[in-house]
């Protein structure tokens, strides 16, 4: 092999090398970008964010402790939702 044919073997190698990195680097950006939200208006068997915001206000006011009233107002809300959804939930 010629120290041309060398030279060009390198560059060669080197490109096939950038253009892997690229890739990687490519493919680990778009992995890493968040999923789209999906709208209320959504159907019901997918999850809505924009649906379970609608819901913090409801419980979201007040701090809610352990073994306070306020908690217990939090818990009543989150079991007639999931009973809502046709979840039997119990405690």
């Amino acid at each position: 092999m010629t120290e041309g044919e060398n030279y060009y073997s390198l560059l060669s190698a080197a490109q096939i090398l950038f253009a892997l990195v690229l890739l990687v680097l490519g493919l680990g950006y778009y992995a890493g970008q968040p999923p789209t939200p999906v709208p209320a208006t959504a159907a019901s068997e997918l999850f809505s964010a924009e649906r379970a915001l609608g819901h913090s206000p409801d419980f979201a006011l007040e701090p809610h402790p352990a073994g306070t009233e306020a908690l217990e107002h939090v818990r009543d809300y989150l079991l007639a939702q999931l009973n809502h959804c046709g979840v039997q939930a119990q405690i």
